[in-house]
């Protein structure tokens, strides 16, 4: 079995984990996430693409647990530091670009740090690339405990396992409910959490924020309840930065070396969950490994959405990612190997198909090797983006690291 991961090539840095999960979709993370608020002592940090102030993190039967308490995520966070005056709040937000304006919370500066505890604090982060943006997510909660995957904590994003075509639930600030949403995060306690706090550390301080040390807190009565549990053993960081002159950051394609090596290793079975397919350089590898002489026959399965989320994105990815999947269909033709896409969908009332949107970020190559963060199959992802991916690799024939099947949305 040929080692994928390489430290300094396709990852960081390799570390262990005291305990790992899977959480599959937002209703398993925003549950998760609300309890380690709840036990925070000393520091929750967060950093993510967008933030919505009044994001419900509990809803349904699973609002019990709060016991009438309150569940959105600002007011939250805000009681949590009046409760505790031991706690601090970092909150670091892209500074995103004004063609998502009227798609975002206005004045969050403003309602994040003028009406909230002083020991709350946000900022938004506008040290990218030009044309780039800050895609990470990540929470980290008194230096040991981790989330981050493909989810943020904002508006349209919230859905169950079942993805049924209607749900009041999936309401947000007023608006009417969206429609179904599939996502996949990681938790994480243990030494993994210290080099993941050290990169939130070094983003703050890129973003003007000053310098900033989180001390992890001793205790091991943080834990959860994940959908499904990670492979026992080490766990690999990778990251993507563009490169920039002020504040100076070289550019890092640890993602982009990872997906291609993974893709390379792979003797029987390639499955790519992701919101987009339109990167070059996986198209490539796919392309490389399937002619490749002597090698064994592939399966290979892609889930993405049936249509993107806005015009902005099909005008964007659609033309480039049908012209690459039919590329790629044409040379498993010829070479032989499986070749499939997938979309999922609800029967809606009157038998229609209310599809799925897709927007995890999942690979996994031969039940041995599994990949799970913020990185898009894209371009922009894999080279100029600021990403976060965790990844997980078999120590040896007969330890399978397992497909999280149940994160994919063909349930």
């Amino acid at each position: 079995m040929k080692s994928i991961l390489i430290p300094g090539r396709n990852c960081w840095t390799r570390t262990e984990t005291h305990d790992a999960g899977v959480l599959v979709d937002a209703r398993d993370y925003y549950r998760e996430l609300y309890r380690a608020i709840r036990k925070a002592r000393r520091s929750i940090v967060i950093t993510g693409w967008q933030f919505d102030s009044d994001v419900t993190l509990l809803r349904g039967e699973d609002q019990e647990e709060a016991n009438g308490g309150e569940v959105r995520l600002l007011p939250l966070l805000d009681q949590m530091c009046r409760e505790n005056p031991e706690l601090h709040v970092y909150i670091l937000a892209w500074d995103f670009s004004m063609l998502l304006a009227m798609e975002r919370e206005w004045m969050q500066n403003l309602l994040f740090n003028w009406t909230t505890n002083e020991r709350l604090r946000f900022r938004f982060d506008s040290s990218s690339p030009l044309y780039g943006a800050h895609h990470q997510k990540l929470v980290v909660v008194d230096g040991v405990m981790a989330f981050t995957g493909g989810m943020d904590v904002c508006d349209c994003r919230w859905d169950d396992r079942d993805h049924p075509a209607r749900s009041k639930l999936r309401c947000d600030s007023g608006r009417d409910p969206h429609g179904p949403y599939h996502d996949v995060q990681t938790v994480l306690t243990g030494p993994a959490v210290k080099p993941l706090a050290e990169l939130f550390e070094a983003r703050w301080a890129h973003s003007g924020g000053g310098e900033l040390h989180l001390e992890p807190v001793n205790r091991d009565d943080l834990t959860f309840e994940a959908t499904m549990p990670a492979p026992p053993g080490p766990v690999a960081i990778s990251r993507t930065f563009g490169k920039t002159l002020l504040p100076p950051q070289e550019e890092v394609q640890e993602i982009r070396a990872l997906y291609v090596d993974a893709i390379d290793a792979a003797e029987r079975f390639i499955y790519v969950e992701n919101q987009y397919f339109s990167s070059r350089a996986i198209y490539d590898a796919l392309v490389k490994r399937m002619r490749a002489a002597g090698r064994p026959r592939l399966q290979v399965m892609l889930v993405l959405p049936r249509q993107p989320e806005a015009l902005r994105e099909q005008i964007a990815m659609g033309v480039a990612q049908v012209r690459l999947l039919r590329a790629l269909r044409d040379v498993a033709s010829e070479t032989g190997h499986g070749f499939a896409v997938y979309g999922s969908a609800a029967k809606d009332e009157d038998g229609s198909d209310v599809f799925t949107y897709i927007h995890s970020k999942v690979l996994v190559v031969d039940d041995t090797f599994m990949t799970i963060g913020s990185a898009n199959t894209t371009n922009r992802s894999l080279g100029l983006d600021s990403e976060l991916n965790l990844s997980w690799e078999a120590q040896r024939p007969g330890t399978p690291c397992r497909a999280p099947s149940a994160a994919c949305a063909c349930r």
